[in-house]
């Protein structure tokens, strides 16, 4: 009886630990995703609509284009860490325009 008490414990204080591990890997993916929202938000040319799946007292946007709300607070960097796994993003190119034939 002690020997089957002993490994349930043993058992439970494993699964405890990897439980922590997967909240933390958990935290820190939300993290990321908070992170990738507000460069979607910032970059995106936005599109409101008016959000109908919200039934609330005041009006609320979303974005067609992007899905996010219309929520600047919410997606502010002050909130966020940034992304180390992601690159920075190109630098816009300059749109080029056709060259017009000389006629000789």
């Amino acid at each position: 009886m002690c020997d089957l008490l002993s490994h349930l414990f043993v058992e439970r204080k494993s699964l405890s630990q990897q439980l922590h591990e997967h909240q933390k890997a958990v935290s820190q993916l939300k993290r990321q995703v908070d992170a990738v929202d507000c460069e979607i938000f910032q970059v995106c040319p936005h599109q409101w609509e008016i959000d109908r799946a919200v039934y609330s007292e005041h009006t609320e946007y979303v974005c067609r284009i992007c899905g996010l709300g219309k929520f600047p607070s919410a997606y502010s960097r002050k909130h966020t860490s940034p992304i180390p796994s992601l690159p920075p993003p190109p630098p816009p190119t300059p749109a080029t325009s056709p060259q017009p034939t000389q006629n000789a």
